[in-house]
């Protein structure tokens, strides 16, 4: 059997809004650096297993990798396979298994390599796309989804068949692994830490630092591309695709925005596309043609189509067989809006604070608060800046004051520096009236310069709240007005005032209550 790993990590699975700790496993994987032949079988001949000094020229990681050939060009009529020869048991289907390798392929007209599985004695079945032609001249790392064959006993080949009149340096295959967990989607996509769960169906895509093209990632070191260093390869039809995710609902407008930068040959094309669960490429940007101007672009489109669906995303690129350029370079790819995490609240000294977690941020000017009452329409209340444009977690609070008792609803208006706004769901919260009149100590006490008073009231009715000089002079009135019950909290502001001590005096109906606070400076 292949090198047996139990190899476990945690990730914070924050899509869509919902933190919870997964693990993944890795149940096997095989490098070709050990005793290979004791787990491995060619049939028909043709499978090496050592270091390739043509095709890619090395192996993707070690010394070693399988190949075709290790050295020249694969032989004509050839129908092999290198296959396992102990089988495993898939993992149940709840735990999302997928077999992962890279490989590198160049495979001539009418030739083709494919990866098959073998359930029990049964006959071989096809289950990734057919490579053909070219990868690309690179490695890239390919994904096949093995949940239709979980608790089943199965092995894993990997086929070529060449014709009577044409071959190429073949097909080469490194890191097989077989990995079970959650399936995880960065957003934005970055690509700071490497392709993660995204993948290439036919070769080509690249994850890394550009050295041609734009020379550098539209932010931080890498992007995805094409190439990274040189020019594209010609008879390239390729996805870059995402792993599946789940849209925002309609009501927050639901949106695409990438950056990126572009330079095709004539009749070469990108576009961008999008999948649901088992459903065909729909494109939704592009296609792009020639450049995009020497210069980063961001584009946006709107997802409402596709809103509370799983999808994935994929980068499409089509090359003509006689013409190269650049290619496409991709990044900050990013689902709009801001994941918005947690949005709480706490009723605290008369008011209600209100906390609100993002994961990520995107062009996030900042968060207007909002309020309504039953009978009435949301209104601004507050304004809360936010980071503008980051991947790490975020924590945001505002206080509402002097809330009165009764029902409120408060939302927030997400607000972006190109004038998009979203809103969050909607709080209802309660504020039940005090029993009884209260008028509490001020604080801080002793203060300087100023402080803050808190009383309740029950009912509706006319209250005042003075202060006193220790002559018995009015200073000042705080507040003469009528209220409803609820609990409520004035700062009283002493900068114009000597040291010494003063007097503070609530009236409220029949309720009068004189308290002592010391102002020192």
């Amino acid at each position: 059997m292949p090198k047996t790993f139990v190899i476990c990590t945690f990730v914070l699975f924050l899509f869509p809004t919902v933190g919870i700790t997964q693990s993944s496993y890795t149940l096997w994987t095989e490098d070709w650096e050990g005793s290979w032949i004791d787990d491995w079988n060619v049939s028909f001949g043709t499978w090496q297993v050592g270091t390739p000094t043509t095709g890619p020229g090395s192996a993707y990681t070690g010394q070693n990798c399988a190949a075709t050939v290790l050295y020249g060009d694969y032989p004509f009529n050839a129908d092999t396979r290198i296959e396992q020869l102990n089988p495993f048991i898939v993992p149940s289907a709840d735990l999302n298994p997928r077999l992962r390798f890279w490989h590198w392929y160049f495979i001539a007209n009418e030739d083709i390599g494919e990866v098959q599985l073998k359930v029990g004695t049964g006959d071989w079945i096809t289950i990734s796309p057919t490579y053909d032609f070219g990868g690309g001249g690179v490695w890239t790392y390919s994904y096949i989804d093995l949940t239709e064959f979980a608790d089943l006993s199965v092995k894993i080949a990997f086929h070529l068949v060449s014709n009577e009149s044409n071959n190429n340096t073949g097909w080469y295959i490194d890191d097989i692994s077989v990995i079970t967990g959650p399936v995880f989607y960065n957003n934005p996509e970055t690509w700071e830490f490497g392709l993660g769960d995204w993948y290439a169906d036919m070769g080509t895509w690249e994850i890394g630092a550009p050295t041609s093209g734009p020379g550098r990632a539209y932010s931080g070191q890498n992007c995805a591309a094409t190439i990274l260093d040189g020019f594209y390869s010609t008879n390239i039809d390729s996805r870059l695709i995402s792993p599946p995710f789940l849209i925002p609902p309609l009501s927050n407008s639901p949106r695409l925005r990438i950056w990126h930068w572009y330079s095709f040959a004539s009749e070469d094309m990108g576009e961008v596309q999008i999948k649901t669960e088992n459903g065909t490429w729909q494109t939704i940007l592009g296609p792009y043609n020639q450049t995009s101007g020497g210069v980063w672009s961001p584009t946006t489109t709107f997802l409402d189509a596709y809103a509370d669906s799983i999808v994935q995303f994929a980068f499409h690129f089509v090359s003509n067989p006689a013409f190269t350029e650049s290619g496409w370079y991709v990044n900050d790819v990013t689902i709009l809006p801001v994941e918005l995490t947690s949005f709480t609240y706490t009723i605290v000294n008369g008011g209600i604070r209100l906390d609100w977690t993002t994961a990520t941020e995107t062009n996030i000017r900042g968060f207007e608060i909002q309020r309504r009452n039953e009978n009435s329409e949301y209104q601004k209340i507050g304004y809360v800046p936010a980071h503008g444009t980051t991947t790490q977690v975020q924590k945001y609070f505002y206080v509402d004051s002097n809330v009165a008792s009764g029902n409120y609803f408060y939302r927030l208006k997400q607000i972006d520096f190109d004038g998009t706004v979203n809103y969050s769901n909607e709080l209802s919260i309660n504020i039940t009236a005090p029993t009884d009149f209260t008028l509490e100590q001020n604080y801080p006490n002793p203060f300087n310069p100023s402080t803050k008073i808190t009383y309740t009231i029950p009912e509706l009715t006319y209250v005042t709240l003075k202060v006193f000089d220790v002559l018995g002079q009015e200073i000042i009135t705080l507040i003469n007005e009528e209220k409803s019950a609820g609990r409520y909290e004035i700062e009283f502001d002493a900068t114009a005032l000597p040291s010494g001590i003063y007097f503070y005096k609530l009236q409220a109906g029949n309720f009068v209550e004189t308290k002592k606070m010391e102002l020192t400076k």
